[in-house]
């Protein structure tokens, strides 16, 4: 008898483990699950990888923001001014849209973008992690339109060109970069001799301030253009 009892009592506890097994195991899901949600952390606008830097200098990123429908960047933080110049949104294309969020360099700011539509979500975005400058001293010749956003960090032009036209001699006091943002073909000629050709909406050049240049509409049809600057006290020294 002693023999069946040790067998009946080694069943039942096997059939009390086999009940107990896939509980247990759901349940130890939970705290690793939320031990890896707690791990992942923000990381920094510059490294977040849909936020490309394609041009950098001194306090200065040009990045190239592209997210894919449906796709979604990282959490991510701002913490520097930045100019934004969009050529296309979720929906569909952009003419270069500006705005400017200067307010991150002073309340650094958390989030993430996702792109909801069936468009590719595209921005040119112009970072500043200096403090900007508040000098009246620095404009750019040859440019005869108004900002059409100017700050303490960042300077914006925008132009249309015909065919054929070209503008005068520009020359700047800040980097910046040339963005065309409709269809078209468009010569950017340095005074250096070299002659840079920007052949779509979304192409750009950087321009470094020491070197003057002329734009000219060589396509068949009117351009839009986007000029922007960066600003940055200068220490002023004999």
């Amino acid at each position: 008898m002693s023999g069946i009892r040790i067998r009946f009592l080694n069943t039942r506890h096997l059939f009390t483990l086999v009940v107990l097994l896939p509980v247990l195991a759901s349940c130890s899901r939970g705290p690793i699950e939320d031990s890896v949600r707690v791990e992942r952390k923000a990381v920094h606008l510059l490294d977040e990888p849909r936020h490309r830097t394609v041009y950098h200098e001194e306090d200065f990123y040009l990045l190239d923001v592209q997210l894919n429908p449906g796709d979604e960047s990282l959490e991510h933080i701002h913490d520097q001014a930045i100019l934004l110049t969009r050529l296309s949104s979720s929906s569909g294309p952009l003419k270069g849209e500006v705005s400017a969020i200067t307010e991150y360099a002073s309340t650094p700011f958390t989030h993430s973008i996702r792109n909801e539509g069936d468009y590719l979500l595209r921005i040119l975005a112009l970072v500043n992690s200096s403090s900007g400058s508040l000098q009246q001293d620095d404009l750019p010749t040859g440019l005869n339109v108004l900002p059409q956003l100017e700050d303490q960090w960042f300077r914006s032009y925008r132009l249309e060109l015909e065919i054929g036209e070209s503008t005068p001699i520009i020359r700047h006091q800040n980097s910046g970069f040339i963005a065309q943002v409709s269809p078209g073909i468009i010569h950017v000629k340095r005074e250096d001799g070299i002659t840079e050709e920007l052949r779509r909406s979304g192409d750009w050049e950087w321009q470094r301030g020491d070197i003057a240049y002329r734009l000219t509409n060589v396509g068949n049809g009117p351009v839009s253009l986007v000029i922007n600057e960066v600003r940055k006290h200068k220490d002023i020294r004999d």
